[in-house]
C-alpha cells in the first residue's frame, strides 16, 4: 500500500469559501447569543414587548464588550458580501443588503434573549453587531477577493500534500498539545487559593460587618469533601428528609439547644455566638436576628486542606429566612478576617447567591451564580450545592435547579480575551470544543478524498479521532477528579464530523450538480 496524493485540482470544484464563512459565522452568532437555549417564553416580563422594545441602552457593557459584539458579525456580513457579489449583486446594494441583514439577526437574536433568563438584550447590541456586518462587507469589498483566493491556494496545497500517513501524524501531534494545554487549563477551576486561615461563620462573615448579618433560623449544616450524586442529593433534600444527617459528611452541625454547637464529626470546632447570644433562643432551632452570628473560634484549616486535596466539595444547609425584601446578606461563610473569601453562600431578596474561590472565579461580582426565586418568607429550604472539580449542581427541596456553575477549559482559554461572566459559561465550554476538535474534521475531510482505495487509512483516521476525544476527556478527568461526562466525549466526534461536512459541502454540492448535468 502506498501514500497516494490527492488527485489533481484540475477538476475541482470552486472552493466556496463564501459559503463556508457564511454558515460558520451563523452558527457562532446563534450559539454565543443564544447559549444556553432555556428559553421561557411564558414567563412574566415587567415591561410590554409589542413592537419592538428590547432591554434599552443600560447594560452597562465596556469598550471591549461594543468591540467582540462588532468582532462578531463581521465574518457573517463578510460571507454575506461574498454570495452577493457572486449572484451579480452591485457593490452599493450588497452593502446595504449586509447592513440590514445585520439588523435583522441582530434584532431576531436580542428579542429572543428577552425569553432566556440569563441573559440580557439591548439596542447598544443591535447597533454593534449591525455595524460588525456593514465592517465585514465592506472589507470583502477590499479584501475579499484576494484573501478567498489566499485561502483556496491553502486548501489546494494541504489537499495536495495530505496522505493518510502524514493526516495520521499531524493528527496525533495535535492531540498532543491540545491535550497538554487543557490540562494546565484545567488547573483554573481547581481549589488551589484558598487561605488557611478561615473562619467557619453561620449568619455573616469574618468581617463583623451588621449590615451584612443574616435574620432567619437554620437546623442544620453539612459538608462534603466530594461531590454526591444526584439521586443522593435530591433524596437528602427532599421533603421529610430535613432533619435527617447524613453520615458520610466530614462536617455536620445540628443548630438545636444553646451555643456552643458541636461538629457530630468532630473534624471542626464548635461554633459561637458573635458578638453576643441573642435575646431568645429556641430548643428546636436557632433564630439568627441579624445582630449576632455563629463562628468558629479558631481557623478550619483542615477543612480547607481537604478541600483543596480532593478538588470538590458538597455543601447543604437548612435555613428559613425571615424577609426576602431588601435583603443581602450572607447565610454560610468561609472566610479570613482580613477579608479574603473562599466561599459564600448568600441570599440577595428571594434570590440565592453562590460563589467560591478559584484561580478563575477571583472576581465574585462578574462569577457569582445568582439563582433568582430560591426564598420565600419564613419557609425553610433544604439547600445542597455539589462541586465535582468542573460543574457546581444545586438541588433545592428534592428538586434540581435547571442551571449549572460550570468552570473548566474554555472559562481558562476565554479569560485571556474577556472579562469571565457566570451566565456565559456553559458557552466557554461548546467553544472549546469547537476550538479543538472542529479543525480536527477540517483535517480529516481533505485527507479522506486521498484514500478512496485505502480503507486502512481511513480506519485509522477515525479511531484516531475517537482516541483524541477519549484521551482528552481523561486528561480533564485526571485534573479535575470529577466523573467522566460521556456528553463531552460526543460533542467532540460530533463537532469533527461536523467539519468534516464543512470542509467539504461545496465538493458534495458540486458533485450532485454535475451527475444531474451529465
Amino acid at each position: 500500500m502506498t501514500d497516494a496524493p490527492m488527485e489533481s485540482n484540475v477538476s475541482r470544484p470552486p472552493s466556496g469559501w463564501s459559503n463556508r464563512i457564511l454558515i460558520l459565522a451563523v452558527a457562532a452568532i446563534l450559539l454565543l447569543t443564544l447559549d444556553p437555549f432555556q428559553f421561557d417564553f411564558g414567563r412574566h416580563l415587567a415591561r410590554p414587548l409589542f413592537p419592538f422594545s428590547l432591554g434599552g441602552w443600560g447594560k452597562g457593557v465596556h469598550a471591549l464588550d461594543d468591540f467582540l459584539n462588532v468582532l462578531l458579525f463581521v465574518p457573517f456580513g463578510f460571507g454575506l458580501a461574498g454570495k452577493l457579489r457572486e449572484w451579480g449583486i452591485s457593490r452599493r446594494t450588497t452593502l446595504g443588503l449586509a447592513l440590514g441583514a445585520g439588523v435583522l439577526l441582530s434584532y431576531t437574536v436580542e428579542f429572543l434573549q428577552i425569553y432566556i433568563p440569563q441573559r440580557d438584550s439591548g439596542w447598544e447590541d443591535v447597533l454593534t453587531n449591525s455595524f460588525g456586518a456593514f465592517v465585514g462587507a465592506v472589507l470583502y469589498d477590499v479584501i475579499g477577493g484576494t484573501t478567498l483566493l489566499k485561502f483556496s491556494a491553502v486548501e489546494r496545497k494541504v489537499g495536495s500534500w495530505l496522505t493518510w500517513r502524514r493526516a495520521a501524524l499531524v493528527l496525533v501531534l495535535y492531540a498532543g498539545c491540545w491535550c497538554a494545554i487543557s490540562a494546565q487549563l484545567q488547573k483554573e477551576s481547581r481549589l488551589s487559593n484558598w487561605t488557611s486561615d478561615s473562619l467557619l461563620v453561620v449568619g455573616d462573615s469574618p468581617f463583623h460587618r451588621f449590615s451584612s448579618a443574616w435574620r432567619g433560623r437554620v437546623f442544620a449544616l453539612e459538608v462534603w469533601d466530594h461531590a454526591v450524586s444526584s439521586e443522593f442529593a435530591r433524596s437528602l433534600t427532599s421533603q421529610g428528609q430535613t432533619d435527617s444527617l447524613d453520615s458520610t459528611s466530614i462536617v455536620a452541625y445540628k443548630f438545636a439547644g444553646s451555643a456552643p454547637f458541636q461538629d457530630e464529626r468532630h473534624f471542626l470546632p464548635e461554633l459561637s455566638w458573635v458578638p453576643q447570644a441573642p435575646g431568645s433562643t429556641s430548643a428546636d432551632d436557632v433564630f439568627l436576628d441579624g445582630k449576632s452570628w455563629l463562628t468558629s473560634p479558631i481557623s478550619v484549616a483542615a477543612l480547607v486542606s481537604d478541600l483543596e486535596k480532593t478538588g470538590q466539595f458538597s455543601l447543604r444547609v437548612l435555613c428559613e429566612p425571615a424577609d426576602i425584601r431588601g435583603v443581602d446578606a450572607r447565610i454560610v461563610s468561609i472566610s479570613s478576617a482580613s477579608g479574603t473569601a473562599n466561599l459564600e453562600l448568600r441570599q440577595k431578596d428571594a434570590g440565592l447567591v453562590f460563589w467560591f474561590r478559584t484561580p478563575l472565579s477571583t472576581d465574585r461580582g462578574r462569577m457569582s451564580w445568582a439563582i433568582p426565586d430560591a426564598f420565600a418568607a419564613n419557609e425553610m429550604r433544604n439547600i445542597l450545592l455539589s462541586f465535582d472539580g468542573t460543574s457546581t449542581n444545586l438541588f433545592v427541596d428534592g428538586k434540581k435547579h435547571s442551571g449549572s456553575y460550570q468552570l473548566g477549559p474554555g472559562a481558562a482559554l476565554a479569560r485571556f480575551i474577556r472579562h469571565l461572566k457566570t451566565q456565559e459559561l456553559e458557552g466557554y465550554r461548546y467553544v472549546f470544543y469547537v476550538l479543538v476538535f472542529f479543525p480536527v474534521g477540517c483535517l480529516v475531510g481533505l485527507a479522506w478524498g486521498t484514500m478512496t482505495a485505502h480503507w486502512l487509512g481511513r480506519l485509522s483516521l477515525l479511531l484516531a479521532l475517537i482516541l483524541f476525544s477519549v484521551t482528552l476527556e481523561a486528561v480533564l478527568l485526571h485534573v479535575s477528579d470529577r466523573a467522566v461526562s460521556l456528553n463531552n466525549i460526543w460533542l467532540s466526534i460530533l463537532l469533527a464530523a461536523g467539519g468534516s461536512l464543512w470542509i467539504n459541502a461545496d465538493r458534495v454540492a458540486w458533485a450532485r450538480s454535475k451527475v444531474r448535468t451529465s
